[in-house]
């Protein structure tokens, strides 16, 4: 079945051609833009006309976004394929595109809501019992095994590697990137110093402060790619990179301040007999990803919930532990909260909430483990 998909997945790149119109769609994060960057890479030696589109950078979910993307002020006119890279998206949104007879091939390394209703479109994910842990391939290392085995040229194997990195599931990828890990070292032999995947992920983190960060962090990776460079290289020379180190500085500031304070077990809500545990928050940027790791290194084991304060929302990550399966709690928390809405993976979850019900969406969820 899987195999299947792949298949169907590179002939759908390689049937696309200089008559079609694509919105290369992707997530903001450091997996979602890679993988968007060896989309676009493709796209471009293929002279197949497209938009780069990040996904993420606003409150409103992925489904919103997509059918806002179709209409945007730049989208190119009569969209006829959208390519989404490490994100998922609802069954709704597919019967809407099927409507506009819009073809979508969705790349993600996670188990998928619904299956594309359009005739000649695919989705390549993972099956729940892959869905474990670190045992699923990044969606960049997925890009390019699509992309190199439908005809990319060029030396891009390094691309899939920064998702690897950044989502923790490099021993996964390696088969999806045809690498072994003699050759994974000798394309960055430098990392633990020079290539600091972490550092890149915490700027990605910073695209809901400022979008252009992902833009321009694709335009880099684009570059090295083209001018066959390691992406620090070029991330040193290149003048437009500048707003990447500073951004990335900010938020690098500013996490070590809650690092402290996690560290140190203050502002802490913690029960142990549900091995749950609660840190609210108001940063100056989106720093929540970071903070969540931090938690889950000191609790292992624990259902991490970070509350970051939004003015008159809390915005609540689920991160799992144990045998829970939060895409089914975390919706079940919220039931009955008016103006809210959550979900996710069985493993990562979100939830937004007025700020009067979170005493009431977190007792209701400790009620249901």
């Amino acid at each position: 079945m899987q195999e299947m998909k792949f298949k169907a997945a590179i002939d759908f790149l390689k049937s696309l051609g200089e008559n079609d119109t694509i919105v290369n769609a992707m997530d903001s994060d450091a997996d979602g833009v890679s993988a968007g960057t060896l989309i676009s890479l493709y796209l471009d030696e293929k002279s197949v006309p497209h938009i780069n589109h990040f996904l993420g950078a606003i409150r409103r979910g992925y489904d919103w976004q997509i059918k806002n993307a179709v209409g945007a002020e730049n989208a190119p006119q009569n969209v006829t394929h959208i390519i989404v890279s490490d994100a998922t998206l609802d069954k709704g949104t597919y019967d809407w595109l099927a409507e506009k007879h819009i073809k979508i091939l969705t790349i993600d390394h996670h188990v998928s809501k619904a299956d594309p209703a359009t005739e000649g479109s695919v989705y390549v994910n993972f099956p729940k019992n892959h869905n474990e842990g670190i045992t699923t391939p990044s969606s960049s290392a997925l890009a390019y095994y699509l992309t190199s085995n439908a005809g990319l040229t060029g030396n891009a194997k390094w691309v899939g590697l920064i998702g690897a990195y950044s989502d923790l599931c490099l021993e996964a990828s390696l088969k999806y990137l045809n690498m072994d890990k003699d050759e994974e070292d000798s394309y960055l032999p430098n990392k633990q110093l020079a290539f600091p995947i972490a550092e890149i992920e915490s700027m990605m983190s910073t695209t809901y402060v400022d979008p252009n960060v992902s833009e321009t962090f694709l335009g880099i990776l684009k570059d090295s790619v083209k001018q066959n460079n390691p992406f620090l290289l070029v991330l040193e020379k290149e003048g437009r990179a500048k707003k990447i180190f500073e951004t990335e500085a900010a938020a690098t500031g500013e996490l070590r301040g809650w690092t402290k304070k996690i560290v140190a077990r203050k502002d802490l809500d913690i029960n142990t007999e549900k091995k749950f545990v609660m840190f609210k928050f108001n940063p100056k940027l989106n720093i929540k990803r970071w903070l969540v790791g931090q938690l889950r290194m000191l609790y292992p084991g624990y259902t991490i919930c970070v509350a970051l304060d939004s003015e008159k929302y809390w915005s609540l990550s689920f991160r799992g532990g144990r045998d829970r399966d939060l895409s089914v709690l975390v919706p079940k928390s919220i039931e009955g909260i008016p103006d809210s809405r959550g979900g996710g993976h069985p493993k990562a979850s979100g939830a937004t909430v007025p700020k009067e019900y979170l005493d009431k969406v977190i007792e209701n969820f400790l009620a249901l483990i």
